[in-house]
This record gives C-alpha cells, structure tokens and sequence, in this order.
C-alpha cells in the first residue's frame, strides 16, 4: 500500500479517535464537582432538564442533577472534548425513611413496602387485622393510592 493512502485511512480515525466517557451516577438534587489541571473553554449538556453544568472557575465545572434520566455532558480543554455520561437516578431517600418506618411500627409482620409516585403497596403477612387498618392508615399519610395487600391470621 502506498503511503499516502495509507496515511489518509489511519489519520481520520486518529483525529476521531477519544477515549471512552467517564460515567457520573448522580442523585436528583445533588452534584458533582469535576475538576480540571488545565483552563475550560467550553461546556454543554445535552439534556439540560436531566443534568446542567455550570462554570465554578476556569478549572472546575459542576454538574447538577435536576431529574431522573440519561445524558452526556461534553467539557473541552484545549480543543479536546472529554465526555462524561451522566445517569441520573430519583433519590428516593424520603420513601426509604416511610418504608423503615412503617415496618418498625407494626412488630412481628413480614412486610414490604414498595410504591411509585404516588401509589403504596404493602404487601406480606401482619401478626392480626388492626395491623392492616394501621398500615393502610399509616400509607394513606405518604401517598394518595394505597393498595394494602397486606394479610393476617384470622381473629
């Protein structure tokens, strides 16, 4: 193979050629401080209602975590693009703390608790029937649909 055309197929993928992104996991509400040895010249993110990044200083840029869901965040330093791809996941903290909670206050049930938005599902066995009425009381104070699946002994 002559030289020339050899150089032309190898060099564009040289040119294009990046090292694999970084991976940022991110819970809603929080950020991550990236920072750089070198100045940055440009940042974007392309799903800005998932993540958005802003400009601290000339070597540092966070990247703020807004809702859950995926996105690349691009920050260039010298020309070259670095990319990271920012998965954002709910914080479901608060539900977690309901959940620990509710088990706590209904002694010797096997229980789960599991929901989404606003829907609760207690599922398992409880020790007699006024535990079901109390943890179909307790969910209807966390979420507007509750689906007590819940079951006792009979009385």
């Amino acid at each position: 193979m002559n030289k020339p055309l050899w150089l032309a197929l190898i060099i564009p993928g040289l040119l294009f050629a990046q090292a694999s992104p970084e991976t940022l996991t991110l819970v809603t509400g929080r950020g991550h401080l990236l920072r750089f040895s070198e100045d940055v010249k440009q940042v974007v993110a392309a799903e800005p209602k998932i993540a958005d990044v802003v400009v601290v200083s000339p070597r540092e840029v966070m990247v703020n975590a807004k809702e859950a869901g995926k996105t690349t965040v691009i920050v260039w330093q010298n020309g070259e693009p670095r990319y990271y791809d920012v998965d954002v996941i709910a914080d479901n903290t608060d539900f977690e703390n309901f959940r620990r909670s509710l088990i706590a206050q209904l002694p010797g049930s096997n229980i789960e608790v599991t929901g989404k938005g606003e829907t609760i599902v207690p599922t398992g066995t409880v020790t007699d029937s006024k535990q079901i009425k109390r943890a179909g009381a307790l969910a209807e104070t966390r979420a507007k649909t509750v689906v007590n699946l819940l079951t006792s002994p009979p009385d």
